[in-house]
């Protein structure tokens, strides 16, 4: 091809401001950050809000975004170290290690953001929200005296019936994945290797059964997980709700013993999908923990994102 062509052709693409924005929302969200470099130009357009916003909404399968990563923290222990479990590839999560501040507890994630608390010199409780992705944070500040919407309505929802009989439920793991909402459960007992699953209805009226999982096959499929070995601790925790890149139905992923597992509903079938290695274990004991499986793992998602604060 005649290079005077090929330069032509980048000029104009590169001069029509719709062109290149449709290109560049293709785009990952890591590359994306690069290419800010490229000129004030590409800066411009890739730092726009409403840029941000509709690379968001496109890089989401079908309307919905999946995640690259899950941060696992353990539950009850005040500590801003988490495990980073990747997903899709290795994702190299920030430690929030740009925030000065000596102790940060993640509260929620939703869609690249996570909201996070921290304690000023006075210990009184700060919040903000952060994007790992571009290592930018905002602190939040709430309303005196809040505008109350009237057309605002809260309503109680529908929970689920106990399925372990007259047995007590310990663990409750909420999530939603596609769209859709899920609740898995699981009951008190000397050793409980049961996962009930359960999905919303799409009018939101009422919960129902989606499938009751026995961790003693995933033992079958994978030798080494040793679960079910400490009284009342049945070594698994972290339960989250992940969707497939090219299927509708969800994968409910799983700490097990140290290792991530993972039951895919579209093949019926568990799967590793991270093993740390021979002999390591995800998860420490920790001092006033007797034993690895009695700690409680709590999953958050990382998406990777460009959203950027509008006043930053």
């Amino acid at each position: 091809m005649n290079p005077k062509l090929m330069i032509s052709s980048a000029e104009k693409i590169g001069n029509n401001q719709d062109l290149l924005a449709q290109i560049l929302l293709r785009l990952p969200a890591k590359s994306l950050i690069k290419f800010k470099c490229v000129s004030k130009q590409w800066l411009s357009l890739i730092s726009n809000p409403h840029f941000c916003l509709s690379h968001t909404r496109h890089q989401g399968h079908e309307g919905f975004l999946h995640p690259t990563a899950l941060l696992l923290k353990v539950q009850s222990v005040l500590s801003p170290e988490f495990h980073v479990v990747p997903l899709k590839h290795f994702s190299q999560v920030p430690f929030f290690h740009y925030i000065s501040t000596p102790y940060i507890n993640i509260l929620q994630s939703c869609n690249g953001l996570f909201v996070c608390e921290t304690y000023d010199d006075d210990n009184n409780v700060e919040y903000f929200i952060c994007n790992p992705t571009t290592k930018q944070f905002k602190k939040l500040s709430f309303l005196q005296n809040p505008i109350k919407d009237e057309k605002e309505c809260l309503q109680m929802m529908p929970m689920p019936t106990p399925l372990g009989g007259n047995r007590l439920e310990i663990y409750r793991y909420f999530g939603e994945s596609g769209g859709r909402l899920y609740l898995a459960a699981t009951y008190h007992a000397y050793i409980d290797l049961d996962l009930y699953v359960h999905q919303m209805a799409s009018d939101y009226s009422h919960w129902f059964l989606k499938h009751r999982l026995n961790m003693g096959d995933a033992m079958e499929v994978f030798p080494e997980l040793n679960l079910g070995c400490h009284p009342f601790s049945s070594g698994f925790s972290g339960v989250s709700f992940v969707g497939s890149e090219r299927k509708e139905e969800v994968k409910v992923v799983i700490w097990a013993d140290g290792k991530i597992i993972c039951y895919d509903f579209n093949d019926g079938a568990w799967k590793m999908i991270h093993d740390p290695g021979l002999g390591l274990k995800i998860g420490t004991p920790i001092e006033f923990f007797n034993h690895l499986h009695e700690q409680r793992f709590i999953p958050y998602k990382y998406f990777e994102s460009v959203y950027v604060f509008e006043d930053m």
